[in-house]
């Protein structure tokens, strides 16, 4: 999948951090929390830059983000072990959002399931595009937004990472970042629903020739 494939951690200049946004976008994000975006992402193993394809509204309905939008996604490799150890060693920041990557979008029945026992929620499901899919037509990528809604205090029965990998995805930090300096390709020639088509279509062609 094109979200396992690990590079090199890019690097944003200095007076573009000031920029990031570690949450979902329309998100109050308190400044105090913007100091992730310069702690967490060196512990982390970056895996993808993504930029913003459309939105979904309940389970069926994507609305397009018109192209290009004006920020892209950073996301870095996370497991319950790092976010343990980010809370230990930033005792004096959580992390309000993290995120998964996942190939096929889960319905939101499925994410409330398995979000079960676990001190997160849906907070936001996005279609995506790789900027290191140099194809035409590049192959959509979904991210899914968790929020944090439970306390340390509490002792949960699941964690998320398990929570992400029963759905079939990857869990992962992820940061809103400026387009300028992250973006490597042009916007698709297709929307995102032609898109999708086109690999569905293209994936029976697989199929048949087999």
């Amino acid at each position: 999948m094109p979200y396992e494939q690990i590079q090199a951690i890019p690097v944003l200049a200095a007076d573009a951090l000031s920029d990031v946004i570690p949450a979902p976008p329309g998100s109050d994000v308190p400044t105090t929390v913007k100091e992730l975006a310069r702690e967490v992402p060196p512990r982390l193993k970056w895996v993808a830059t993504l930029t913003p394809w459309a939105i979904r509204e309940g389970d069926v309905q994507w609305n397009p983000v018109r192209q290009p939008p004006a920020m892209n996604v950073e996301a870095y490799s996370l497991s319950d072990a790092l976010l343990a150890k980010i809370g230990r060693e930033l005792f004096t920041l959580e992390l309000p959002f993290v995120a998964a990557l996942f190939a096929k979008p889960p319905l939101l029945s499925e994410l409330e399931g398995a979000l079960m026992g676990v001190p997160y929620e849906v907070a936001r499901v996005d279609a995506m595009y790789s900027q290191l899919d140099a194809s035409a037509i590049p192959r959509p990528i979904y991210l899914v937004w968790f929020q944090k809604v439970g306390t340390e205090a509490v002792r949960y029965r699941n964690s998320i990472e398990k929570a992400v990998r029963w759905l079939g995805g990857h869990l992962v930090y992820a940061q809103q970042v400026p387009v300028s300096g992250t973006t490597k390709r042009p916007p698709p020639r297709v929307s995102f629903s032609e898109a999708r088509v086109e690999h569905a279509l293209a994936k029976d062609r697989r199929e048949v020739a087999r």
